[in-house]
């Protein structure tokens, strides 16, 4: 039997031209359009990454809209939370969201809010105001 590598490589050096996430930092090779769902590689590495792991196959950027949309309905519920002084409410919300299974999305919302440039989506300017919230980001980056 015959393995064939087929993983990409750059052709000048022959480095990987795949993503390694526990090396580097995959948001600085990918964006994720929230609106859309999609990934989208930002550089070649990005692009070769998504192309071979089937980044925007079938369902994955509908349930990655669905999970955006979850992240929003928690944050809402852990303000609420807060306002009430509801500890076990504020700690559900939060567990709730780091625990989705497209974690991805709430961590690239977290990173989203914090540019100057935030956020090239219809979300409005409330729920970027709550991503911001210096208490909900420990509760969620912990």
């Amino acid at each position: 039997m015959v393995l064939v590598d087929i993983e990409p490589r750059d052709p000048g050096t022959g480095a990987p031209l795949l993503i390694d996430p526990t090396a580097e930092d995959p948001f600085d090779h990918l964006y994720l359009g929230l609106d859309t769902g999609l990934y989208l590689g930002r550089t070649e590495k990005g692009r070769q990454t998504e192309r071979v792991c089937g980044l925007n196959r079938d369902d994955l950027p509908e349930a990655r809209c669905i999970a955006r949309d979850g992240v929003v309905m928690c944050v809402d519920g852990w303000l609420s939370g807060r306002e009430q002084g509801n500890e076990r409410k504020m700690a559900v919300a939060a567990r709730t969201i780091r625990n989705q299974p497209f974690a991805d999305v709430a961590q690239f919302m977290l990173r989203q809010a914090m540019l100057p440039r935030a956020f090239a989506f219809d979300l409005g300017e409330e729920t970027l105001h709550h991503l911001r919230d210096p208490e909900l980001r420990a509760a969620l980056l912990a």
